[in-house]
């Protein structure tokens, strides 16, 4: 499995004009192979790994984008609890859960509101 990513849907997220980040960023099975894979976006970092739920390194995030963009790929099929340690573009740091980790919340009806 590779970036299965269009350049042109990278440009929409680091834009901010994506329609629906929660399809791209996150955990994601891949449909052939069912593999699982993670993707991040953060443009402040140079370095993101993903650690377990007990701070165990899973392994490094490949930067596939040099705006912030982040994947990494695994041999698991099952989604499972992960979040990330950062290093920032100072050096610094730090523990963070993945918000895009977690479903979506917004709803058909959430969305037609919204349009009105």
């Amino acid at each position: 499995m590779e970036n299965l990513l269009s350049k042109e849907e990278i440009d929409a997220i680091v834009t901010g004009n994506h329609g629906n980040v929660f399809a791209v960023l996150g955990i994601h099975r891949d449909k052939g192979s069912k593999k699982v894979f993670i993707r991040a976006y953060n443009p402040f970092a140079s370095t993101i790994e993903v650690l377990d739920i007990d701070d165990h390194s899973l392994g490094q995030m490949s930067k596939i984008d040099d705006r912030g963009f982040f994947q990494i790929n695994f041999d698991k099929t099952e989604n499972f609890y992960y979040k990330f340690r950062i290093t920032n573009d100072k050096g610094n740091v730090y523990d963070a859960e993945d918000v895009y980790r977690f479903s979506s919340s917004i709803g058909d009806i959430d969305e037609y509101l919204f349009a009105q």
